[in-house]
């Protein structure tokens, strides 16, 4: 569009300039002619000052006058304004040039009035001369004032055909200008529509691309593994909707990624876990075969000795090696997740067994528990040991965490297609660093602990096909949430 534009003005000022040298060339070729030719004609007659009656008076038998006089025969005059004016007219039909017809015209007929008048005073001073050399001066000196008369008229008609192609010249010249500032005006205005044009172009196609480098930049920062990108969608155009499809694209593609990488996560976790419970199984029943010896042993010391010293010692080791049993007894728990009979159970009925199992150990260290469950939670099919085992669990673990005159509880509620039963605590938090490991095997921040609670409750949780997660604050409390499906 531009070029085109550019080639438009280009022809545009060719076409206005060729027209103003058409102009210029008319004037040459017809007004400058027709006014040399008028000049000549003044020259040529001497009119300003020769052939008054004196003069012819004076000099009519003078050779030299009179080869002046047979000058100014009428058909050399006609001869010489008719070929200018014909000039004229074949420039103005040459240039096709109607504009400068009709000032030609009226030109035409001042010369034939010219033409008229000269040949009347022609014929006056024929009559003057003819008269004085017949020695008739009387009658010759009757025709003086006629004589003057004619002089006069053809002055007068002369100095007007001049002036009249002065003036048409000069017209001309003006138009000529004014024809050349209109072009000059058409071409810049022209040339600030392009440069407009151009312009609002220019921001158009700024405006046009830009969603399309949106997009090519989201792509690539997609490409690069950035999922959570998406194009700004600026237009209901096609762009607009090029743009909502591809934002579509990557929710999918987001969506798909975090269901893969849950899924291999899951698959590492699981794999690690059954690593795990492997070895812990085959640990444990090396363990506990001695410990159970050493357990035996120990109690036939205790009865065998009297010293009170020597007494507390073996109560020591007692206690020590009961420890052990049950860091081994965790060991084959994460070994062997519980995997019974799926049936229907009644949710509420086993969280107010938990309340009735713990509440002697909460009064014992005056801890306030509360257990808030709802009445319409629904009956679920699943493994009872399992569920039960990974509420025991979270249980055990907040009244752990809380300790003596600490707070904790349970809250269960229907939340459409699922059950939530959360187990919170006012303890002092887990701290945010340590947030994304508390479901990996072996990680504890306790002096005692082994790091397998939270890992063999999340493995159960996910094979009863729910998920469990962990939201706390510290110096605030922490909260543990199951979401079971319905």
């Amino acid at each position: 569009m531009l070029v085109f534009l550019f080639f438009s003005i280009l022809l545009t000022g060719f076409t206005q300039f060729k027209n103003i040298a058409s102009e210029l060339n008319l004037i040459q070729l017809a007004f400058f002619p027709l006014s040399n030719r008028i000049s000549s004609i003044s020259s040529l007659y001497h009119l300003d000052s020769d052939f008054d009656f004196d003069d012819i008076q004076r000099n009519f038998q003078n050779r030299a006058f009179v080869n002046a006089i047979e000058n100014l025969n009428p058909r050399i005059f006609n001869q010489s304004l008719s070929r200018a004016i014909a000039d004229a007219k074949i420039s103005l039909n040459q240039q096709n040039l109607d504009l400068l017809k009709l000032p030609i015209n009226r030109l035409e007929k001042i010369i034939e009035q010219l033409i008229k008048h000269h040949d009347q005073y022609v014929v006056v001073i024929g009559d003057i001369v003819t008269e004085l050399r017949q020695n008739n001066v009387k009658s010759a000196e009757n025709k003086k004032d006629l004589l003057l008369e004619k002089k006069r008229n053809v002055k007068s008609h002369l100095n007007f055909l001049s002036t009249r192609v002065n003036d048409l010249t000069k017209r001309s010249i003006q138009e000529i200008v004014r024809n050349e500032r209109k072009a000059v005006f058409i071409i810049a205005i022209l040339s600030l529509i392009t440069f407009i044009i151009a312009i609002v172009i220019g921001l158009v196609s700024i405006l046009a691309l830009r969603p399309l480098q949106n997009l090519k930049e989201t792509a690539k920062e997609i490409a690069e593994g950035h999922l959570d990108m998406r194009v700004p969608i600026v237009s209901q155009d096609e762009v607009g909707d090029l743009s909502r499809e591809f934002n579509k694209m990557a929710e999918s593609i987001q969506e798909r990624d975090f269901i893969l990488r849950s899924q291999q996560k899951q698959l590492v976790e699981s794999q690690k876990m059954a690593v795990i419970g492997q070895m812990a199984s085959r640990i444990s029943h090396e363990i506990r075969n001695p410990l159970n010896a050493l357990s035996l042993n120990i109690e036939l010391l205790e009865e065998a000795i009297t010293d009170k010293k020597l007494k507390s010692l073996i109560n020591a080791v007692s206690t020590e090696i009961d420890r052990l049993n049950r860091i081994s007894i965790q060991y084959l728990d994460m070994a062997r997740t519980p995997k019974g009979e799926t049936i229907e159970i009644d949710v509420g009925k086993i969280l107010t067994h938990l309340k009735v199992l713990f509440e002697p150990e909460c009064q014992k260290q005056n801890i306030s528990c509360e257990f808030d469950i709802s009445d319409n939670l629904p009956r679920l099919k699943m493994n009872p040991t399992g569920l039960e085992q990974a509420l025991i669990n979270l249980c055990r673990n907040a009244i752990e965490v809380v300790g003596s005159d600490g707070h904790w509880g349970v809250n269960a509620r229907r939340d459409d297609d699922q059950v939530i039963i959360s187990v919170w605590d006012k303890g002092t938090g887990i701290p945010e660093e340590n947030q994304q490991k508390i479901f990996e095997p072996f990680f504890t921040t306790k002096d005692k602990g082994t790091g397998l609670g939270l890992a063999i409750t999340n493995e159960i949780i996910r094979e009863l096909n729910g998920v469990l997660t962990c939201e706390s604050k510290k110096e605030v409390g922490t909260t543990f949430t199951i979401r079971l499906p319905v």
